[in-house]
């Protein structure tokens, strides 16, 4: 990390008491062990199992919400079939999930210097609740903003979510912050003028983070941890 990098952290840290976290990404790769274009075929099979014929595109990224978007756009009774199946899907994933190194270490830096931190994520709010309960991290965690279920349209980078997750802390935009690893992220956050911080897990994804917004992109959760555990929360 570079002292550049540094100071840009810490000038978001130093006035931020509630932390907005993404969870697939920053805290764990939830489809390590259950790859995600196999849970988006398995959603397209069952879609197709309707008469719905699927778009390519819908398929393009390999990923299961752009699946349940599509089907929101079918029909409100196949984005609720749709729903329960990737529910099940996550549900299944979390027992796989892959911890992101660093993840428990920044949790509990924010605690230690005062930081509350919310989860806030297009992933179903209890898969989500179900990894933090297998990992033992649940107690580092005040609150879980999942996605509203067949709502697709209400994910990040619609800002709903963020603002949902603010109300439930108690809390304001002036002092809250975000940590993502996806555009959409930021997107959301600079709608509402929350600071956000990227983690670049991937090649091309610092400078994609850092067009969409973010003030500073770290590529490990570790290094992150670091700077948090040296600054008090205002």
């Amino acid at each position: 990390m570079t002292a550049d990098t540094t100071t840009a952290i810490s000038v978001v840290l130093a006035a931020s008491r509630y932390v907005l976290l993404d969870f697939d990404g920053p805290v764990c790769a939830i489809f390590a062990g259950r790859a995600a274009p196999l849970v988006a075929r398995e959603l397209t099979v069952a879609l197709k199992s309707y008469g719905v014929s699927v778009p390519d595109e819908a398929l393009s990224r390999g990923d299961p919400l752009d699946v349940l978007r599509f089907a929101s756009r079918a029909s409100e009774t196949l984005v609720a079939d749709i729903e329960r199946a990737l529910q099940a899907a996550e549900l299944a994933a979390v027992d796989t999930a892959l911890p992101t190194p660093g993840a428990a270490d920044f949790l509990d830096a924010c605690r230690q210097t005062g930081r509350t931190v919310a989860i806030v994520s297009n992933n179903s709010a209890p898969a989500i609740t179900r990894y933090l309960d297998r990992g033992g991290i649940a107690a580092l965690v005040a609150h879980i903003e999942g996605r509203i279920p067949a709502s697709p349209d209400l994910m990040k980078p619609h800002p709903l979510l963020l603002q949902r997750a603010i109300h439930a802390l108690d809390a304001s935009t002036e002092v809250a912050m975000l940590v993502g690893d996806s555009t959409t992220d930021f997107e959301a956050a600079q709608a509402i003028g929350v600071r956000g911080i990227g983690y670049a897990n991937k090649r091309g994804k610092a400078e994609a983070l850092a067009r969409a917004g973010a003030a500073a992109v770290v590529h490990n959760m570790t290094e992150l941890s670091r700077v948090v555990a040296d600054i008090p929360a205002p």
